[in-house]
């Protein structure tokens, strides 16, 4: 499925990696399996029995990786009304050394409030040390011009909206809430924004056409 989008690059999600052959080295066959020459993988939670985070696929060869961990609350700083699982994330960043060579970031919002306060904390320091223009992806596990995106969208432009496509990504069985997103930094051009319907997931695939 992953090759049928043709991309030259790919974020992912939920990626595996563990002793069990269903889960190790998720990254390496799915770059293999999907024609991509270079690959990362970045840890976020370690469950014991098997590690989970983000990576990048891609075409053109990635330098100057970063892993950039973000941890999850101690039971002991939690708030009491945030509920929801908590998971350590982590932010993957790298170059991509396309003809005009840009950075890449693939990131994976928490569920708790304060998990993403976090993330986007630990994002924007990122973000605003890039040299490059940048592209960032990823499940942010908010609806759109929710208060805790406020920084993204005023540093960078959401190709969807430049698109004026209000397709949903989630649940991917009966999408009713958008949950994922592709960032682009002014330098790029945005010709296109596509939501998949095929189900390979909880959440449907998104896609952009972008020119630097």
């Amino acid at each position: 499925e992953i090759a049928r989008w043709q991309a030259d690059v790919v974020a992912l999600n939920e990626v595996y990696t563990g002793e069990k052959e269903e889960f190790n080295n998720q990254t390496e066959k799915l770059a293999n399996g999907a024609g991509f020459s270079f690959f990362e993988f970045a840890q976020g939670y370690d469950f014991g029995w098997a590690q989970i985070g983000n990576s990048l696929l891609s075409k053109y060869p990635l330098t100057d990786i970063q892993k950039i961990p973000v941890l999850a609350p101690t039971e002991g700083e939690r708030l009491p009304n945030e509920t929801q699982w908590y998971e350590d994330r982590v932010i993957l960043k790298g170059t991509v050394g396309a003809e005009k060579p840009f950075d890449i970031l693939a990131t994976h919002f928490g569920l708790n409030g304060q998990e993403q306060t976090r993330m986007m904390q630990a994002l924007l320091k990122v973000l605003d040390n890039c040299t490059r223009p940048l592209v960032l992806l990823g499940d942010f596990n908010v609806r759109p011009h929710q208060e805790i995106l406020k920084p993204l969208y005023e540093r960078l432009q959401s190709t969807a909206d430049v698109m004026g496509n209000t397709d949903n990504t989630f649940p991917s069985w009966d999408a009713n809430r958008t949950l994922d997103y592709i960032f682009v930094s002014s330098e790029f051009k945005v010709l296109d924004y596509e939501v998949g319907k095929e189900i390979v997931s909880d959440h449907l695939p998104v896609k952009a056409v972008i020119e630097l």
